[in-house]
């Protein structure tokens, strides 16, 4: 018998991830049910988390704006997987890979059966983390930004904390707030 549910870990793009439960079909199916997490169709990236899939909506880039940086792992700089930046080169660990738009949904693998399983209690705690601290909320704004300004990846320099804009640290900027608006 098909279990009723999948779990697994949401990243929506204006917060922090949240475990949901995906209702199955009664052949232990989730598409109407990811369809309505992501906003539509849907695609998967396979590559960052060992065991994990992330779905994202297939005409994301289109539709949402960014939400999380991916950042090149060892086994990606390993298997040679190109930047999907510049599609010219190979990212080394650390370097971005690629920018997620919309809403994220991670769940497990299971490589035997060739199906979207529950994540595991330690692959979930995995996903949380790198979704809170390597690629918190707010990174793919940041490094859409900072590709746009023609600025390094926030990732080729972890020294640098500073707001790429310097809106967030200037005095000299007026809100209408301020204004008594």
């Amino acid at each position: 018998m098909a279990q009723n549910f999948i779990n697994g870990i949401l990243i929506p793009e204006d917060g922090e991830p949240r475990r949901v439960a995906l209702e199955t079909d009664g052949r232990g199916l989730m598409g109407d049910a990811l369809s309505r997490l992501v906003g539509g169709c849907f695609d998967t990236l396979p590559i960052v988390i060992p065991g994990v899939d992330l779905w994202v909506n297939d005409d994301g880039t289109s539709e949402f704006g960014p939400n999380r940086a991916i950042y090149a792992t060892r086994a990606m700089e390993e298997r040679g997987y190109l930047s999907q930046i510049d599609y010219r080169h190979v990212p080394a660990e650390g370097e971005l890979y690629t920018i997620l738009h919309g809403p994220i949904v991670a769940l497990g693998f299971d490589p035997d059966g060739g199906a979207s399983v529950s994540l595991t209690e330690e692959q979930a705690e995995t996903v949380t983390e790198y979704f809170t601290e390597t690629s918190p909320a707010g990174s793919g704004l940041l490094e859409n930004l900072r590709l746009r300004l023609g600025l390094p990846s926030f990732a080729a320099d972890p020294t640098d904390t500073s707001d790429p804009t310097g809106i967030a640290t200037s005095s000299d900027v007026v809100t209408p707030s301020m204004k008594g608006l």
